[in-house]
């Protein structure tokens, strides 16, 4: 009986000593995980406001330019937006990649037209001046298909 008991005891410390690397194994992947990955505060979509009524053009898409910016304690968000000249033709995506890097460091969602949303860049870079590529991608909505894009250097100054 005794030898069943101490095969027992045995189990159990195996698998409390699985449980204990386990969560050591998550916190150090939550601590060391990249800020790219780490869940960013993003508003949800909103209807753009103020926006000057544009017609499309068959065949163009419109692609909001993006220009550098500054982020701060008091002003952590940048709004992303896909122009309503857009509607039910394109979708826009933005891509944020640190100059020299190849990964983005943020990628939005895809937006519907006449839609936009803020993103906590705050969060996203270290104090200073990061300077920034950017690609404004727009996708057909018919087929997903993605057309020619925006390409902008900009950079995202946070005090």
């Amino acid at each position: 009986m005794k030898k069943k008991e101490q095969k027992n005891s045995n189990v159990t410390k195996g698998i409390i000593a699985i449980l204990i690397a386990a969560v050591i194994g998550l916190i150090c992947l939550i601590i060391f995980m990249p800020k790219n990955q780490q869940t960013i505060m993003v508003t949800d979509p909103t209807p753009i406001q103020n926006e000057i009524s544009q017609e499309h053009v068959d065949g163009q898409v419109d692609l909001p330019m993006v220009d550098s910016f500054t982020v701060d304690a008091n002003n952590q968000y940048k709004t992303l937006k896909n122009p309503s000249s857009n509607a039910g033709i394109y979708t826009v995506e933005y891509q944020f990649y640190k100059e020299g890097d190849t990964t983005p460091f943020f990628t939005s969602d895809k937006i519907e037209s006449g839609y936009e949303y803020a993103v906590n860049f705050f969060e996203l870079v270290d104090e200073g001046e990061t300077k920034c590529n950017v690609i404004v991608q727009p996708y057909k909505v018919e087929t997903g298909e993605a057309c020619n894009n925006l390409s902008v250097a900009i950079t995202i100054t946070k005090n």
